[in-house]
């Protein structure tokens, strides 16, 4: 039964948040900690990331403002997100206090905060930090250092120490030191206020939910509330203090949970919309009700979805072999097939929210009805529509290569086969065809014939048997007994048949010429009954041992 870090390790009340994550990535290293639409990081790769911000927070902010016995506040201005989560866990291990601030609150009001609550520096991401318009703070800030978060460019900005003293902000009864962020309020009844949030608050809260859900390595923790608000740091401490994984941005929950207006605030935090509006809709073919969001993009060039297509097929932006990729991927996740429409050729199978259990119904769809065998090793390498489309493509090329290869390498094949197979008639002595020979004894049907006419022949079910079996019988009038593995004669028969007539060779004539021989050649006398071994050793003249 999983125990929280707490209780397994028992550390004690006074333990500050930072050592006890620090505790979750040694107990599971290799387990997932973040996620999100691009990337996955393990508790192992996380610890390494606040590390390396951690010393540049270290060497070039806490240098400049050491022997300061206020607690240094460092605000945050970037989107949920992996990078997000990396700086304010950086700044925890700097013994440091954050100050989270939404992407999109207006420039005034960030100043505001910035002053109001005496913040030594902000970190936040390059794009943003180009277009800050904020002309009555710009005197004060300085460029202190850039950081890459896997992808992200982040910037750390430092403020003039010597500014005005801000505004009283509520201490909720905290110690000088005691907190770790704090959190303004919306200043919907006058001006806004910022509150010291303590530290073992938040440690309680986040054990109490975990206990409370039941939460544990194996689950995912959504964070998709604004930085804003303190519920963004109960879901990412609930999720990190119990070693669950922690997914930012779910887009998917966002629509079912959030107002328009509360989508529209979260989307227009992504750095590459413009503008957005999010309003209700009624399908048209189903007659349900959904959320739609309309995005403007920054840079028209980056949507896939409006530039370079080719080949459409209909009002898709997919042609033909894409379309009915998109198709499949609908009904691995039970999307309506107007879904489709929405897709382009960058859509992403992970970003959807596939994963591996998706990836095999995928690889059985495209088996069942497309009737093209792919690798799976090679489709979990892949995975956008056009990566998926260029497989099928490329697979239903070699197929059809082979098909045609096949078709004339069985044809020689067959030419090389009944060339080396055609017997030298003169060998047999030409009699009148003999009766049927069915239900006989073997002994029987061994002396009816005279010698040089009894053939001994294994292999009769297979390709090249069929071959050999059928030149045989139609360039003598020799009697063929057939090794045959099988529990009864007339089961062996109906396998030859069955053969033979897959090739278009059987001739029911044959059938009065043909004996089944129960046997397995791997078995002591050819797995062949004693009484029948002992006549079938007197009476054989010719054996074709046959096989592949």
């Amino acid at each position: 039964m999983y125990q929280n870090p707490e209780e397994q390790f028992g550390g004690s009340e006074n333990e500050g948040i930072y050592s006890i994550i620090e505790r979750q990535c040694r107990l599971t290293p290799n387990y997932i900690a973040l996620k999100s639409s691009l990337y996955i990081m393990t508790y192992s790769e996380m610890e390494t990331e606040i590390e390396k911000l951690h010393s540049l927070l270290t060497s070039s902010l806490l240098r400049s403002h050491r022997g300061e016995q206020e607690k240094s506040i460092v605000a945050i201005q970037i989107p949920n997100s992996v990078s997000y989560v990396i700086s304010l866990l950086a700044v925890l291990k700097s013994k440091m206090a954050f100050l989270p601030i939404p992407y999109d609150l207006p420039n005034e009001k960030i100043v505001f905060m910035l002053t109001d609550s005496k913040a030594m520096a902000m970190i936040t991401t390059k794009e943003c930090f180009d277009n800050l318009f904020m002309e009555k703070f710009m005197p004060k800030m300085k460029l202190v250092t850039e950081h890459e978060i896997e992808i992200e460019t982040i910037v750390v900005v430092e403020f003039e120490s010597a500014f005005q003293r801000g505004l009283e902000i509520y201490d909720m009864t905290c110690a000088e030191n005691d907190f770790i962020y704090i959190m303004y309020t919306s200043g919907s009844t006058g001006r806004p206020k910022g509150v010291k949030v303590k530290e073992s608050g938040v440690i309680n809260l986040a054990y109490a939910q975990i206990k409370y859900l039941d939460i544990s390595p194996k689950d995912v923790v959504a964070q998709f509330a604004s930085i804003g608000f303190d519920a963004s740091i109960s879901e990412m401490f609930t999720s990190l203090l119990s070693g669950a994984s922690l997914e930012t941005m779910h887009f998917k929950i966002l629509m079912k949970t959030l107002h328009l207006g509360g989508i529209e605030n979260i989307l227009i935090q992504h750095s590459d919309i413009e503008m957005t509006a999010v309003v209700a809709h009624k399908c048209s073919l189903t007659g349900e009700l959904s959320t739609v969001a309309f995005v403007a993009p920054k840079d028209l060039r980056k949507d896939e979805s409006i530039h370079n297509h080719d080949q459409t097929f209909e009002n898709s932006s997919l042609n033909e072999r894409q379309r009915t990729v998109a198709m499949l991927w609908c009904r691995v996740f039970k999307y309506n097939e107007s879904f489709m429409q929405s897709l382009n050729r960058q859509s992403s199978f992970r970003k959807l929210g596939g994963h591996s259990l998706h990836l095999v119904l995928l690889h059985r769809l495209i088996e069942d009805e497309i009737k093209v065998k792919l690798s799976f090793t090679e489709m979990q390498s892949i995975d956008i529509i056009q990566e998926f489309a260029d497989m099928l493509q490329q697979d239903s090329d070699v197929v059809k290569t082979h098909e045609k290869d096949y078709l004339k390498n069985r044809n020689e094949l067959k030419e090389t086969i009944l060339k080396d197979s055609e017997l030298d008639t003169s060998f047999f002595q030409k009699q009148k065809r003999v009766s049927s020979v069915k239900g006989l004894p073997y002994n029987t049907c061994v002396h009816t014939y005279n010698s040089q006419h009894n053939i001994l022949l294994s292999g009769a079910t297979g390709f090249l048997g069929a071959f050999l079996l059928s030149e045989i019988l139609d360039q003598s009038n020799c009697h063929v007994f057939c090794l045959v593995r099988e529990t009864t004669e007339t089961k062996g028969i109906d396998r030859i048949i069955i053969n033979m007539n897959r090739y278009g060779l059987w001739k029911s004539k044959h059938i009065s010429r043909v004996t089944v021989v129960v046997s397995d050649i791997a078995q002591k006398n050819l797995g062949i009954l004693s009484d029948i071994y002992e006549h079938l050793s007197t009476a054989i003249d010719i054996v074709f041992m046959n096989a592949a």
